[in-house]
């Protein structure tokens, strides 16, 4: 798991990055620290702050999935913010080995999800198993990566398209933003990543 946290002043993430803090740290940042150290190389977490000039943006969002158009590519990230990963620098790519064919899955779909709103009930049981398949329409264990967007109503817009109001609820509403012009580039975004908007 990774986190990118935007800041708007350096003093929202004290202790973060590039900045020791003169030994102190925010209540946040000293909980990302406790997560790093309990979970080792599964987790690892940045900060940018807009008033020194780092921002998320398309690049970072490339680095935090790691996916590429090239085969080769995704195995070693190259950070150009503030990053602090585990003592252990062996993470691997959170990407999918392969590509999971999930429309029909309760579980994985992202069609399911842009109709879906935060208060609804989980949608699968334990009658109900998962429907992900390979390529050549073996079952498998699916299962997607989640690139969860959470902040202010513009923040999200601006990253992965609004929320959509339908049906006296508010649902997730298709993928648009930053996000959507990056699926097309990086069709592998669109395959391996289900975009949950908080």
């Amino acid at each position: 798991m990774e986190v990118v946290w935007a800041n708007r002043r350096r003093e929202d993430c004290v202790g973060c990055g590039g900045d020791d803090g003169g030994g102190k740290q925010g209540v946040i940042v000293a909980l990302l620290e406790d997560f790093r150290r309990r979970y080792g190389d599964r987790f690892r977490y940045s900060c940018t702050v807009d008033e020194e000039g780092s921002f998320i943006d398309a690049g970072t969002i490339i680095r935090s999935t790691e996916v590429s158009t090239s085969a080769g590519a995704g195995s070693s990230p190259s950070w150009r913010f503030w990053s602090r990963t585990s003592p252990d620098n062996s993470v691997g790519s959170p990407a999918a080995a392969m590509s999971v064919h999930s429309d029909a899955c309760t579980y994985h779909s992202p069609k399911k999800l842009v109709t879906s709103d935060d208060r609804d009930p989980p949608a699968g049981s334990n009658t109900e198993q998962c429907q992900c398949e390979d390529g050549e329409g073996n079952r498998i264990a699916g299962g997607k990566n989640l690139l969860m967007v959470s902040g202010p109503e513009g923040f999200i817009a601006h990253y992965a398209g609004a929320k959509v109001w339908g049906a006296g609820k508010e649902l997730q509403g298709p993928v648009k933003g930053v996000i959507s012009q990056l699926k097309r580039t990086y069709p592998t975004l669109g395959e391996d990543w289900l975009v949950l908007k908080m």
